[in-house]
């Protein structure tokens, strides 16, 4: 089959998309919870404005705050810059995070559960701050699902 310049373009940059750790979905068929980061073929933007060949959403995380943003980034990103490809390596990279900022922590094993290469599962908090505040803000992520990931950015 012949291809056309634009045509191979977009083999090509699907591939590379691919390659940096993206996920590819369609517009008839999105699913934002495919991955840290999902890459949708020919969106539609807003009336008027037609349709992006490829739109990036992606979770960023500061370590205090996490988006899920759908704008330009001044860097090219790798999800695997951000994201952790396991729950042992993102269950340590929080920790290694929250033993660097000089929290108070504690770790609760799950013994009679198993993660998914086997492992006992933890609930690991981190606290900044007085040990008895007057007022406190309570972030709770990777518990399950999409969450996960972006509570595994470290």
């Amino acid at each position: 089959m012949n291809l056309t310049p634009e045509q191979k373009a977009r083999v090509d940059i699907d591939a590379a998309l691919v390659a940096a750790g993206w996920t590819l979905q369609n517009r008839g068929a999105i699913n934002l919870a495919a991955g840290p980061g999902v890459a949708v073929r020919e969106a539609k933007m807003a009336k008027g404005h037609g349709f992006a060949d490829w739109l990036p959403f992606v979770y960023v995380s500061t370590g205090v705050e996490t988006r899920f943003i759908n704008g330009p980034t001044p860097f090219p990103m790798a999800t695997s810059d951000f994201f952790r490809p396991d729950y042992r390596s993102a269950r340590e990279a929080f920790l290694a995070a929250a033993r660097g900022a000089g929290t108070r922590l504690s770790s609760h094993v799950l013994p009679d559960r198993r993660g998914p290469a086997g492992e006992p599962p933890a609930i690991d908090a981190a606290a900044l701050g007085p040990a008895e505040p007057e007022s406190l803000l309570l972030l709770i992520s990777g518990t399950h699902g999409v969450e996960g990931l972006a509570g595994s950015c470290c």
